[in-house]
């Protein structure tokens, strides 16, 4: 039985993108770990009761290795690997599930 190959949706480039089954999963290894890191931000801000400047502070933290790490990609100066993309993934995820909650509490 021949497998039937998608594209993720965020970058078309099956890839970069996990395996699941013989199937291409729908988001790239980046994104995926986006997703987790957001989860795990939320969880951990809930449980915790982190105060917001430290939120602040640990958002512009962890969107700068996520930045270089695109940066080494796109010049060419590094070969990307799945691995690094999951795990900045998963830093960029953070800031993004913190702003999500940011934003969830200015709402009345």
């Amino acid at each position: 039985m021949k497998s039937i190959y998608i594209k993720p949706i965020c970058n078309n480039n099956p890839s970069s993108a996990p395996l699941m089954n013989g199937r291409t999963f729908f988001l790239c290894w980046r994104c995926t770990g986006g997703v987790l890191g957001g989860f795990i931000s939320i969880l951990f801000c809930f449980i915790l009761d982190i105060t917001l400047d430290f939120r602040y502070l640990l958002t512009i933290l962890l969107i700068v290795p996520g930045t270089i790490d695109y940066f080494i990609g796109r010049l060419d100066i590094l070969k990307p690997n799945n691995w690094r993309r999951f795990f900045t993934g998963i830093l960029l995820g953070v800031p993004v599930g913190i702003i999500a909650l940011l934003i969830l509490q200015q709402i009345p």
